[in-house]
């Protein structure tokens, strides 16, 4: 079984296991009425429960029992289409008949009249809480927690939308228990009185939790993040910082080089003396770099791989927007995993944010859609969603974000705000293939827009299977919504921080060539590895040295010490 958040008494989740089972153990699991299954949907999930009203479909539990209780919570993921009659997500009651509130242990449903979200547990009041207007045709979570023992309406009954509390108004007094009749079976999708004509639900549910306990506005918020999502936004894998080496934050590794006898060379003891970094040197320009193609355009760089520097990842690209190391601490977050340094996030509060980052700094990304963006990493779990970096937390606002899904996919995305849909405020939105993103495993990714195909392609180790989520539908204007952050999107409540290590982040401002973005794709530090210099008198031994020689290759000699000329 998946590890959930902990107490679910019932979990049904397609995007986890495809059907109908309980998750959760507790063998609650459902029955499909009306011909109904499951059907593909890749908004923050894989499959989905798929309703249809006119052929009454709905889930049916008869094992879940909600009567008498003084506690519950109820999460869901849900996207409702119906546009006549009232549309009912959840349904369980105590009553045979009558009103569509009597008796009712929990009851959620959309209003289409209305398009409000009206929500009850009521004792033979006729009464609900009704919590405003709930979004038609796209996706949205919801979220429930009862609580018997509070003193208040909003203290016994709360709604959130979205990871946020919805302050509800009530037409009754919320009782302190929920109530205990003769009960019938729990519904999903479906209303047990007036089926089709007031209740039967047309659209999508995914991710169905109850618990017998009050949850956090913080688990809440965790649940909100993606359907299926694993653990708690307390969990971490066990032993994540033991899998990395500790770096003192002045210590570099790299040894010495050592004179040879013969024509006067320099040359570097093993492989690990060829890496740049701030002690042994690296490119600072196009003039000093092996790759001087790779300069222009080059608007920013991050790159922890070149070691520790405190408080702040430098901007390797020369133009001064440093990134601010944000709850996190030099002295054990600076790490050395395998082959390379980096930056360890722990998926909870550690983030980088990026100075001087006006919003009109990076906006080229989406009113251009001319962009190469270059990034090393490697994420700790699949479990849990991972955001790389962004502008932008949602579609409604202008920038964009990378993120890795639970699957194994790395997202990108870039939104123009404009529109009623995720689908009208694209600029652009792929992703690479399921499985092409590992835990605990290095990648290398290059992310190229291109404004004259209006699509953007996503290299994962060198290989490209994009596809796309929604087309383009048009270009953004002005600033974006949010400034840079590394690690997270920059959102007053941190959705989907990175589990992992960054050892490094580029941006262009200009769509990359494939030759470049080979490069890329195979060294992400290739702008910074060194021209060589060849020495004046080359040496006359067989076979013949030539200038090709001399020049910097990755995994090569960086500097030849001494005069030379200048290749």
């Amino acid at each position: 079984m998946p590890t959930g958040l902990g107490g679910e008494k019932l979990w049904l989740c397609p995007t986890l296991e495809g059907e109908n089972l309980d998750l959760s153990g507790n063998g609650n699991h459902g029955t499909y009425y009306g011909g109904m299954g499951t059907v593909a949907d890749k908004y923050k999930g894989n499959r989905a429960f798929g309703f249809n009203s006119s052929s009454n479909q709905y889930v049916s539990v008869s094992t879940l029992d909600m009567r008498n209780l003084t506690k519950f919570s109820w999460s869901a993921w849900i996207r409702n289409t119906r546009v006549t009659g009232n549309n009912t997500i959840f349904f369980s009651s105590s009553s045979s008949g009558g009103s569509e509130y009597l008796y009712d242990n929990f009851i959620f449903y959309r209003n289409v009249s209305t398009g409000r979200a009206w929500v009850a547990v009521d004792n033979n009041s006729d009464g609900k809480g009704d919590g405003g207007v709930f979004p038609n045709g796209v996706w949205n979570h919801a979220a429930v927690v009862f609580d018997g023992n509070g003193s208040t309406n909003s203290q016994r009954l709360r709604y959130f939308l979205n990871g946020e509390e919805v302050s509800m108004t009530y037409d009754y007094t919320v009782p302190s228990v929920t109530p205990n009749r003769a009960t019938t079976n729990v519904l999903i999708g479906g209303y047990a009185y007036n089926l089709n004509a007031n209740g039967a639900m047309d659209g999508q549910q995914d991710d169905i939790r109850v618990f017998e306990r009050t949850l956090s506005p913080s688990e809440i918020k965790h649940l909100s993040s993606y359907r299926g999502v694993l653990g708690s936004p307390y969990y971490k894998p066990p032993t994540v910082k033991s899998r990395v080496t500790r770096l003192l934050s002045d210590r570099d590794t790299t040894e010495p080089p050592t004179e040879t006898a013969t024509s006067g060379l320099i040359r570097l003891k093993s492989p690990k003396q060829t890496q740049p970094s701030y002690k042994a040197g690296y490119a600072k320009s196009a003039s000093e770099s092996a790759s001087p193609e790779l300069w222009d355009g080059l608007r920013g760089a991050w790159v922890p791989e070149l070691g520790p520097t405190g408080t702040k990842v430098f901007d390797a690209s020369g133009r001064s927007h440093n990134a601010l190391l944000t709850n996190m601490d030099p002295a054990t977050d600076w790490v050395r995993q395998g082959e390379h340094a980096a930056l360890d996030f722990d998926g909870i509060s550690n983030y980088l944010e990026v100075e001087e980052s006006s919003r009109a700094e990076w906006a080229f990304v989406q009113n251009t859609l001319d962009f190469t963006i270059s990034l090393r990493f490697r994420v700790n779990e699949l479990g849990t969603r991972d955001i790389l970096f962004g502008t932008s937390a949602a579609s409604t606002e202008k920038g964009f974000q990378a993120a890795v899904q639970t699957d194994g996919r790395l997202q990108f995305l870039a939104f123009n705000s404009v529109g009623p849909s995720t689908a009208d405020r694209t600029v652009t939105y792929a992703q690479s293939e399921s499985g092409s993103i590992n835990a605990l495993q290095w990648h290398s990714v290059v992310i190229v827009g291109n404004s004259e195909t209006l699509e953007c392609r996503i290299l994962v180790d060198g290989v490209d299977t994009t596809s796309f989520v929604y087309p383009f539908s048009g270009f953004a204007t002005g600033d974006s919504t949010r400034s840079l952050n590394i690690g997270r999107t920059n959102h007053s409540s941190t959705i989907d921080p990175l589990d992992g290590q960054i050892a490094s982040f580029a941006i262009w401002d200009k769509s990359l060539g494939s030759t470049s973005v080979k490069r890329l794709s195979a060294d992400p530090l290739a702008p910074f590895r060194q021209r060589r210099y060849a020495p004046v008198s080359l040496p006359t031994e067989e076979p013949p040295v030539t200038f090709n020689h001399w020049y910097a290759m990755p995994g090569r000699i960086n500097r030849i010490v001494g005069s030379g000329v200048h290749v």
